[in-house]
């Protein structure tokens, strides 16, 4: 445990050179999740965005996978749509896969760096011990976490539920206008 000065700061002393090495040899770096997840969230919002200069043309592409040609025979109308709805996740993962990829990459170089250490990469049968797992699952860093993302998950619904609340009149009254109202 960390002692305390006159001041109540922790006294810690900087790692001395040979335990740098031997984190960078074990695979062990630097990195934040929550800056993890702020960037992919920025970048998510900003594809979302970015999505609407592109989304006619998906969306019609979308469509083509419901029309069916009188001229293509039945047997093989399953093969061409299943060919084409591939390339049509491929395309959509890709768009959306990559750039957050770049992000979570960039994310990690600028946190604390990319290390390939062969010893972090190698199989350690000690790690598939149950009984440690289980361990792990019930420690109390791990009910913290728990805690966390239920309080996370509260507010969420808390708020998703007010906004609906709020909205609900006009939502129930959607249907009585005409299209260009609703939209």
């Amino acid at each position: 445990m960390a002692e305390e000065n006159e001041d109540g700061q922790e006294k810690t002393e900087e790692p001395s050179q040979r335990k740098i090495e031997k984190a960078k040899e074990d695979g062990k770096v630097l990195s934040s999740k929550e800056m993890f997840v702020f960037t992919n969230i920025s970048m998510g919002l900003v594809l979302m965005f970015a999505f609407f200069l592109v989304a006619r043309q998906y969306l019609f592409e979308w469509a083509d996978l419901f029309v069916f040609d009188s001229d293509t025979k039945l047997d093989d109308l399953y093969n061409i749509k299943s060919n084409y709805a591939l390339w049509y996740y491929l395309k959509v993962s890709l768009l959306f896969g990559t750039p957050i990829f770049l992000v979570t990459l960039g994310t990690q170089i600028a946190v604390g760096g990319i290390n390939f250490a062969p010893k972090a990469m190698s199989f350690k049968g000690s790690k598939l011990n149950p009984i440690k797992g289980f361990k792990n699952i019930i420690s109390m860093k791990s009910l913290v976490e728990l805690g966390k993302s239920i309080l996370k998950v509260c507010l969420l619904m808390g708020t998703a539920t007010y906004v609906i609340y709020l909205y609900l009149p006009t939502i129930i009254r959607i249907s009585d206008g005409n299209l260009n109202s609703a939209l």
